[in-house]
């Protein structure tokens, strides 16, 4: 049974080699080779900040404020060529396809043009070389330069293992037993992930009340870049106006103690704001508890 079904697969994986290959040597190979074998992982990155990152309207707001676009990092949101089993020794920014984002090619392949990742080897379709740096956060540092010298491993939270296999599409068979790492790469906008970042507490004392915020995240702080607002606020309704408010910032694992008047309401929310300078009204409420 599996030699007929491997008899049926190499002709397919036979012609995918011979199309990368054409592909590569002529300098052509793009997102568009890799969505051939790879859909699934492909549907995830669309959807991701890493494929919205050149388009991202709060990376427009800082090339503005920046004036000098090589003062702004964003060689990072377009970045050329970065594969390997060392870190390149700086980022450099692509000459094309800059709305693609940090694309696959980007973390994936080299300037010889193989393909890396932290799997284990394979032959076919084409050669992949495992590297154990992609399995760290010491990968994600180049440009997330808080996961530097990090012991945590941001890939456990921000890639998770998700159902399937890494290589799927209509000519392949499904793996229903194997799993890939996820490649939406959930971070800020993604409410249901922040959620589970922080713990929320609250207590009615008289005409107070006494709340606490413990960090849930051990690897950084919460939030965890500049322009990312973490929000308390007492207001009279849910997601209202609220009577009473503090920004806050919590340390890796670490707790924030506040009074707040209880006059300002029943409802003590906090909220993430992903850029109060780009979208000052817009935020997610992470907890909610209600007196």
């Amino acid at each position: 049974m599996k030699s007929d079904h491997l008899k049926k697969l190499l002709p397919l994986l036979g012609v995918a080699f011979a199309v990368l290959c054409a592909t590569a040597m002529a300098g052509e190979v793009g997102v568009a080779d890799c969505v051939t074998c790879h859909e699934t992982i492909h549907r995830e990155w669309s959807r991701s900040l890493h494929a919205d990152a050149w388009r991202s309207p709060v990376f427009k707001h800082r090339q503005e404020q920046a004036g000098d676009s090589r003062k702004s990092a964003c060689d990072c949101h377009a970045p050329g060529l970065s594969g390997g089993p060392e870190p390149a020794i700086a980022i450099e920014l692509r000459s094309d396809n800059r709305a693609g984002g940090v694309d696959c090619l980007s973390c994936h392949m080299d300037d010889d043009r193989q393909i890396w990742s932290s799997g284990d080897s394979l032959y076919v379709p084409h050669f992949t070389a495992k590297a154990a740096r992609y399995a760290t956060g010491a990968f994600c540092a180049s440009c997330h330069k808080w996961a530097a010298n990090s012991e945590f491993d941001c890939q456990g939270c921000h890639m998770p293992s998700a159902k399937g296999g890494s290589s799927s599409g209509k000519h392949i068979a499904a793996q229903p037993r194997a799993t890939h790492s996820s490649h939406r790469f959930s971070g800020s906008r993604d409410p249901v992930f922040l959620s589970g970042g922080a713990e929320l507490k609250v207590a009615a004392e008289g005409n107070e009340f006494a709340i606490t915020v413990t960090s849930l995240v051990p690897a950084h702080a919460f939030p965890a870049v500049e322009h990312h607002s973490l929000v308390l606020a007492v207001a009279a309704e849910k997601n209202g106006e609220p009577g009473w408010n503090s920004e806050i910032e919590l340390e890796p694992g670490g707790s924030v103690e506040l009074q707040a008047p209880a006059a300002g309401g029943a409802v003590v929310e906090l909220r993430f704001y992903p850029s109060t300078q780009v979208w000052p009204d817009s935020f997610y409420v992470l907890q909610r508890v209600e007196k």
